[in-house]
């Protein structure tokens, strides 16, 4: 066969030896050959060998190897890379294998050297929109590999135990911080490039490949967190996955947040696509959505894991001790799954393994093709729970009939909240078909509570979106609140209504869910289920409706340039002044409205919920957005313009005329004072000019400051005059003259200064060369032509100070200064006659006798030596000395400067670079080694949100002296004991989300209180056995339990993670 051949058929012997015609069937492999060889390997492999090797019961053992699913993997990447490479250069329908992938693909077209420049622009601008997400999705490899090991890694118990966690997969929080606010912005940001080097914008069919590979890359990463296995006590050489074996607190935590990541992926590719894409004109989605089913198939598997783990647990919750060990439920799940079968079943390893037992090794290796055993596998698990299931359904029955399920002495009938938290705590279980049949009539009562729950939802509605809204009992303390209404901070009362209408429709919904999942067999499913569409329906078009209204107000503000109220106008234009001066009262405005504030966080948070936010008010926004800062500042400068009058004393008003006429020229003629041209003096700076109002602004915030300072000076001046004055109006003049006259020679300080110091060591230390004598010679006949020009008497009101002593002493000292310059002169002559005459004298004595003057060379290479340790040492002492500057800050000061010393680092990082190795050098670099270590760790004793114990035990942890205080803390303090923090960065960093959680609970606790202050029950008469009317407060066990479950539920899950470390009083809120 050629080597150059696109199309062949091949005929391969699979023996080595002649065959015949019987044999020809058995014994010889037809391959056929499209296009280039690697393309049809690719294809073969790709399409057939890997599904069929992976599907195939004969390659089970091959199917649930690691190694090989892996091998294959790689095999299949590598040669859809190099595939993509060898694709035209001017060709963009390459395969997507990743972020990372694709950003190096538009690298290689931005480095083509004959491709257009249009083309190579457009490649780089797409290569800085992806940059950021690459490197944040890298970085979560990374730490993921690092803390977990390599994928599907087999462990040990005891290793998970040593690493400190309680949970495994609780990092996979940074996963949703990642997926929100990097890669979904950065892909959002790519598709809506408007910059003019991106004459193309990004294809369509590669961003739907490059999200459909963000999901499998999700997948990844969530196998990388929890797909850890550990060996059978019984069967050494069979791994278990973990999310078996551990208990079901250490585990359920990873498994939500990867169904929690899986599901956000889900919603943000439709929100993209289908949502904020369709609808952007410049370049709208066309297509369908990505195709995520793989994600969706892995969220299910999930979804069944974490329901089979939850099922286990309500069974052994409400199985007794003696039940559980009847059906062998006593040794945990790991045990009730592959105890019998690793007991019974002579299997040798995990490829021998029965294959609906293989299927649980690990659940997270999910494949397609092997669905159907997995159901199988779900199936035989179903059938063993089946008893378990009959025996908990009758003992959960007798639980929901009764008042308090603690058997507290209560009512008879259970209230509609409680029944309700037990239906949504016991849901897996209720679920199943033998247990839903057992607890027909209390899904019945269910059913009928949540129907007259819809009507107050439908009552609710009603009377909120009334034109007047009655407000809530006082007995719920929010009687301040409309119906239900949410009052969220900062924001008009027409987002607050769209939120509400929200927040409604989203609490139909999860009940409607609930019961769709529990109660759709009964026969009134179908009429609830009709009402509370119809009430959905409802809510979701009045929603719609009051967004159109608040997007056409918004819009109309936005148009109306000319407003009866400034206040409430959006209208800004580009080209319009920064600043202007009203021509009614002379104050000075900046051309930004404050409704753009508002409208840039009404924006925000609408498009973040989906709303299609019309195209004008989001360029608006985003316009406001990209100026808010040079307009906080232009605001600032005008508020300063607007009130310095009164801010100035009158008499100074004229000391300060000059720094104020400069001031007042930028305000009117900032054309003028940038560029100088008179042509421009009537024109103002416009916000569109950008390269000049970064300029503008800086001249006038420094000439503010100028006469900020100004002022600031001289008032400090004229109060301490007027502190002086009234204290010597108290002091009598007949009996105090010297006071008097102290006060009356300070005009004087500057010239009897000389009297304090000693002429001669001053004139010896300034005065070294001739050219500092002929200065200061010159100076001092100036200085005493001035001299002569002072008074002889100075005249306060009736009072006459003589001052010709004062002049004499002045001129005194001023001859003593001449004097003691002359004597410093002749000295130095002197000296430097002396060592002219050795050095004469000495080099003629040697010519005199013939002889070679002698050498200095020890003598030179000595000096030569203290010159490399005077270089040495001096760059030691400037770091000591930058570092201790930095070390003497307090930390409550210095903790938000960080940068600082990342800088001080940097800086001499970059200058031991650049400077000759010695022995000092290599110390240096150590040190900023170490230091390198201390700043990721710094930001986990800022203490932002320590209490004083969570200090005291901080300053325990990292061995700072007993008696340290906070308000005396410095930077040094940390840096002498930063070995230890580098030590103990984990603990610390228990520390502070620890003391976050403390917070939230100690919010939600201080909440409590205020409902508990403005609290108001209804009374109901009691007579007790001794016939004593008592007062008991009426729904008392209904109000705890509904106050109690509200909080649990609002408090964000993480809190859970830290419950072992909250005090009891957390706790008991808690729980």
């Amino acid at each position: 066969m050629s080597e150059n051949a696109t199309q062949a058929l091949i005929f391969v012997k699979t023996k080595q030896k002649p065959i015949s015609m019987n044999e020809m069937r058995s014994s010889v492999i037809v391959i056929s050959l499209c296009d280039s060889l690697i393309q049809s390997f690719y294809s073969s492999l790709s399409t057939f060998y890997a599904p069929l090797l992976l599907k195939s019961a004969q390659s089970k053992p091959l199917a649930n190897d690691p190694k090989i699913q892996t091998a294959l993997a790689e095999l299949s990447a590598g040669l859809s890379l190099f595939l993509r490479e060898q694709v035209s250069r001017n060709s963009e329908c390459t395969n997507v294998l990743g972020l990372s992938d694709e950003l190096e693909f538009w690298k290689s077209v931005s480095a083509r050297q004959h491709g257009k420049k249009s083309e190579r622009s457009r490649a780089e601008l797409f290569v800085r929109l992806l940059e950021p997400a690459v490197k944040e999705c890298l970085r979560l490899e990374n730490s993921a590999f690092i803390t977990i090991g390599p994928p599907r890694k087999i462990k040990t118990r005891l290793s998970i135990e040593d690493t400190g966690e309680n949970h495994i997969g609780i990092a996979l929080a940074e996963l949703l911080d990642v997926l929100d606010t990097h890669i979904t912005d950065s892909l959002d940001e790519v598709w809506r490039c408007l910059d003019p080097d991106a004459t193309q914008p990004f294809p369509e069919s590669r961003m739907r490949q490059l999200i459909e590979a963000i999901g499998y890359w999700i997948v990844k990463i969530v196998q990388m967190h929890l797909g850890c296995t550990e060996h059978n006590e019984q069967r050494r050489d069979v791994p278990y996955s973990v999310l078996w074996t551990l208990e079901f607190r250490q585990v359920k935590p990873g498994i939500q947040l990867g169904i929690k990541a899986c599901k956000q992926w889900q919603k943000s590719s439709e929100l993209l696509t289908q949502k904020l894409w369709r609808r952007y004109a410049p370049h709208p989605w066309e297509g369908p959505q990505p195709n995520l089913a793989y994600l969706t198939q892995f969220c299910a598997r999930l979804t069944e894991v974490l329901n089979l783990r939850g099922l286990y647990e309500h069974l052994c919750r409400l199985l007794t001790r003696d039940e559980r060990t009847e059906l062998r439920m006593d040794r945990g799940l790991e045990h009730f799954l592959f105890g019998s079968w690793a007991k019974d079943m002579e299997f040798e390893g995990e490829s021998s393994a029965p294959t609906l037992v293989r299927e649980l090794f690990n659940p997270l290796l999910y494949n397609p093709y092997t669905a159907e055993q997995w159901a199988s596998t779900m199936s035989m698990i179903d059938s063993k729970l089946r008893p378990a299931e009959e025996r908990a359904a009758s003992r959960l029955r007798t639980r929901l009939l009764m008042a308090n399920p603690r058997g507290d002495i209560g009512s008879n009938q259970i209230s509609p909240i409680q029944l309700l938290r037990e239906f949504q705590t016991y849901q897996e279980l209720i679920r199943r078909p033998i247990v839903s049949q057992i607890l027909q009539a209390e899904r019945e009562t269910m059913l009928g509570y949540l129907e007259a729950s819809l009507k107050e939802f439908r009552e609710e509605f009603l009377k909120g979106t009334g034109a007047v809204l009655e407000r809530k009992s006082a007995s719920a303390g929010f009687s301040d609140r409309p119906v239900g209404m949410i009052t969220a901070k900062n924001i008009p009362e027409s987002i607050n209504r769209i939120l509400w209408a929200g927040h409604m429709e989203s609490r139909v919904s999860d009940d409607l869910q609930l019961v769709e999942v529990l109660l759709s067999d009964l026969d009134r499913f179908g009429l609830y289920k009709q009402e509370a569409m119809s009430l959905i329906e409802d809510v979701a078009t009045w929603r719609r409706e009051q967004f159109e209204a608040w997007s056409r107000d918004r819009l109309a503000r936005l148009a109306d340039k000319k407003p009866k109220d400034q206040n409430m106008t959006l209208a800004f234009e580009p080209s319009g002044h920064l600043l202007t001066l009203s021509t009614t009262d002379g104050k000075l405005e900046v051309g930004y409205p404050d409704g753009l504030v508002q409208l840039q966080r009404e924006v925000r948070l609408l498009t973040g919920l989906g709303y299609p936010v019309p195209s004008k008010l989001i360029k608006a926004a985003d316009q406001g957005e990209a100026l808010y800062r040079y307009a906080i500042v232009l605001k600032q400068v005008a508020h300063f313009y607007n009130s310095i009058d009164s801010q100035m004393i009158p008499s100074q008003q004229a000391l300060m005329l000059n720094s104020a006429l400069a001031f007042e020229r930028l305000i009117k003629s900032p054309q003028l004072q940038l560029r100088g041209n008179l042509n421009d003096i009537d024109k103002g700076i416009t916000w569109d000019q950008l390269s000049e109002v970064e300029t503008y602004i800086s001249q006038l915030q420094a000439a503010s400051r100028q006469l900020m300072s100004e002022n600031r000076k001289l008032r400090k001046v004229h109060f301490t005059i007027v502190e002086k004055i009234i204290r010597l109006l108290e002091v009598d003049l007949l009996r105090n003259q010297p006071r008097w006259r102290k006060a009356t020679l300070e005009p004087f300080r500057e010239w009897v200064v000389l009297g304090n110091l000693n002429l001669d060591e001053l004139v010896d230390s300034h005065c070294r060369e001739l050219i500092d004598f002929e200065r200061n010679f010159k100076g001092l006949k100036t200085r005493g032509r001035d001299a002569e020009k002072l008074p002889n008497e100075i005249r306060i009101d009736c009072i006459t100070v003589n001052c010709v002593p004062i002049k004499m002493s002045i001129e005194g000292l001023l001859q003593n200064l001449f004097e003691a310059l002359q004597t410093c002169l002749r000295r130095s002559i002197q000296g430097d006659l002396v060592a002219a005459d050795a050095f004469l004298t000495g080099k003629r004595d040697y010519e005199h006798f013939e002889m070679a003057p002698p050498s200095f060379a020890t003598s030179d290479e000595v000096a030569k030596d203290l010159d490399e340790h005077e270089i040495m040492w001096t760059q030691y002492e400037n770091f000591s000395t930058e570092l201790e500057q930095l070390a003497r800050e307090d930390w409550i000061s210095f903790r938000s400067k960080c940068y600082l010393f990342d800088e001080f680092l940097t800086t001499w990082f970059n200058k031991l670079r650049s400077t000759e190795a010695n022995p000092m050098t290599v110390r240096l670099q150590k040190e900023i080694d170490h230091y390198w270590e201390v700043v990721p760790a710094l930001k986990w004793v800022r203490g932002d949100v320590l209490s004083p114990d969570h200090w005291l035990e901080l300053f325990r942890l990292i061995g700072l002296p007993r008696g340290t205080k906070l308000d005396q803390l410095t930077f040094g303090d940390l840096l002498r004991v930063s070995r230890s923090i580098v030590e103990h960065t984990e603990t610390l960093k228990n520390l502070t989300h620890r003391a976050q959680a403390e917070v939230v609970v100690r919010e939600a606790l201080q909440e409590l209180d205020v409902w508990g202050a403005g609290a108001t029950f209804t009374l109901t008469d009691y007579i007790d056995s001794s016939g004593q009317t008592v007062c008991l407060v009426k729904d008392w066990k209904d109000i705890v339990s509904q106050v109690r479950f509200d909080y649990r539920t609002t408090l964000p899950s993480s809190i859970l993670v830290y419950r072992n470390t909250l005090s009891a009083n957390h706790l008991s809120f808690l729980y």
